[in-house]
Order: C-alpha cells, then sequence, then structure tokens
C-alpha cells in the first residue's frame, strides 16, 4: 500500500514538474487527459492578490491594535509550529525545500515518513499488535 502511495505521488510529481510545466499532455491508457484538480482549486489569479497585499502590509480598513493581535498571533502560531516539526523529525523536509527539491516530491516523503512514525508510535506504546 505504501509502495503504491509513493507511486502515485511520484506520478504526480511528474505531471507537475514536467507536463505542466514544459505543455505537455499525460494521458492514462484510455487516452484521457490527466489533469491536477489542485490548479482548478488554487486559482492563483486571486492567490497572488491576497500575497501581494500581505506583502505590501495593505490590510484594508483594519486598526492599528488588529495589525499587532495579528502580528502576535502569526508569531506565535510559527513558533508553535517550529516545534512541532522540530519535535516530530520533519524540520529536515523544510531544509529539503529550501535546497529547491519540488515541495511535490517532499511531500512524498513527508507522508511516507508520518505514517510510520506513527506506525512506529503506536508498536512502542502496544507491543504485539
Amino acid at each position: 500500500m505504501v509502495i503504491m502511495y509513493i507511486l502515485s505521488f511520484a506520478l504526480l510529481g511528474a505531471q507537475w514538474e514536467l507536463a505542466d510545466t514544459h505543455g505537455y499532455v499525460l494521458t492514462n491508457f484510455d487516452g484521457v487527459e490527466l489533469k491536477s484538480a489542485i490548479h482548478e482549486y488554487v486559482q492563483q489569479e486571486r492567490l497572488n492578490q491576497y500575497t501581494d497585499s500581505i506583502i505590501s502590509a495593505d490590510y484594508q480598513n483594519n486598526s492599528t491594535a488588529y495589525d499587532k493581535i495579528e502580528t502576535s498571533i502569526t508569531a506565535g502560531v510559527f513558533v508553535v509550529w517550529e516545534l512541532i516539526t522540530l519535535m516530530s523529525g520533519t524540520h529536515i523536509f523544510s531544509v529539503l525545500i529550501l535546497f529547491g527539491i519540488p515541495p511535490i516530491f517532499v511531500a512524498i516523503f513527508v507522508v511516507t515518513y508520518v505514517f510510520l512514525l506513527a506506525r512506529a508510535i503506536i508498536g512502542y506504546i502496544r507491543p504485539g499488535l
């Protein structure tokens, strides 16, 4: 099951990095075009608009107090997230992304690692299952 999961993500990674980037069309055995539903769900233009607003700190109709609360909450969430990634051992995957490895391939490793980590924790808690 884990091998099929890894192979399916490898196909998604190949589609994301090769087919979508260079304009190739991947088809299945019946000739039906394989398209990533992610591109439809993401709404790239809308996401770019929100990102530009965040980068330029253009918070429409927000008071200064709201900006301070938002900044402190964001900082707190970031610290908690870093602690979770450090304690679970998944922080190294952030380093892989910084090295330029495509996120879809890193996702293969992350989900497989978390699955095997959960399996190991269950085995340590209840040996013999």
